[in-house]
């Protein structure tokens, strides 16, 4: 598996409906398919900073919750484990990606998410 096309993809993909505007799309676009365990350390953070940056246009709680109320638990799961991705990579997105943690456990996941994504070593970002 080409690791870097893949996540190539997932790029164009976000960028596409982040032009469009559909916010609902966006992030199961972020969250659809994940590629779990990309040995490459490069396109693995590209990966992480492409979703992170995608999180960004979602400014007010509202719509966080709103787009939240669509996902299934493995959904949940998958940002997640972005959502701690970003904040291992550090930046100025820290405080987005904070308020996306709390609306996520709080709105959708509950603790589970959080004890799922610890638990789980076979699919990380």
């Amino acid at each position: 598996m080409d690791h870097r096309a893949v996540v190539e993809e997932r790029a164009n993909k976000i960028r596409s409906s982040m032009n469009m505007g559909d916010k609902g799309a966006l992030l199961s676009i972020l969250v659809d398919n994940p590629p779990y365990n990309n040995p490459d350390s490069a396109s693995r953070d590209e990966d992480v900073r492409n979703v992170v940056q995608a999180l960004g246009q979602f400014k007010q709680a509202s719509l966080m919750e709103k787009a939240l109320a669509a996902l299934q638990p493995d959904e949940v799961d998958a940002l997640t484990k972005y959502i701690y991705a970003g904040l291992a990579l550090g930046g100025p997105e820290a405080l987005t990606l904070l308020k996306w943690h709390h609306a996520a456990q709080t709105r959708a996941g509950g603790l589970g998410a959080i004890v799922r994504v610890m638990a789980d070593k076979g699919a990380v970002i």
